[in-house]
């Protein structure tokens, strides 16, 4: 993440990030509709990056709230099955991360980010699906992966 601290508390960035993903499924191999489906996938979420720092400047160890939004893309295999859902990699997917933590701050003027962590990746698929010889529109609710965590962050 890249961005500016706007006063003593509040900073503004942009940045971007990797995310690995290993589900644990059964495949539908009967399906033809995807042809390259796996259960592994590496993830780059892309975000505008908010963060607000509570205390005074001068403290040790300051609480924050911080909140990530964007999207996330899928750089793997065209398919990944999620439960009985898919990810598509022709589309992208929201990405919203925010984190409440800790801020300790180094003599060496290193600030070190402690947090809890909830990642959102949500993707809504559309597709046409073939009915009385007509083709009609479908709207398929694509997979939301969601996750509790830890996050740590060095800024210098």
């Amino acid at each position: 993440t890249h961005g500016a601290l706007i006063g003593d508390s509040f900073f503004v960035g942009a940045g971007l990030g990797a995310t690995i993903l290993l589900t644990d499924n059964e495949l539908d191999t009967r399906s033809d509709r995807y042809n390259d489906v796996t259960t592994k996938a590496v993830m780059i979420p892309l975000y505008a990056d908010m963060r607000y720092t509570f205390g005074s400047y001068d403290a040790t160890i300051r609480p924050f709230v911080d909140l990530k939004l964007g999207a996330s893309l899928l750089v793997s295999n065209d398919y990944v099955a999620v439960g009985d859902r898919y990810i598509d990699n022709d589309r992208a997917m929201a990405y919203i991360s925010p984190t409440f933590g800790v801020r300790f701050s180094t003599s060496a003027g290193i600030g070190i980010n402690l947090g809890v962590t909830y990642n959102l990746i949500s993707q809504r698929l559309y597709y046409y699906d073939d009915y009385d010889y007509y083709y009609h529109y479908y709207n398929y609710d694509g997979a939301i992966l969601h996750a509790i965590g830890a996050r740590l962050q060095i800024e210098w």
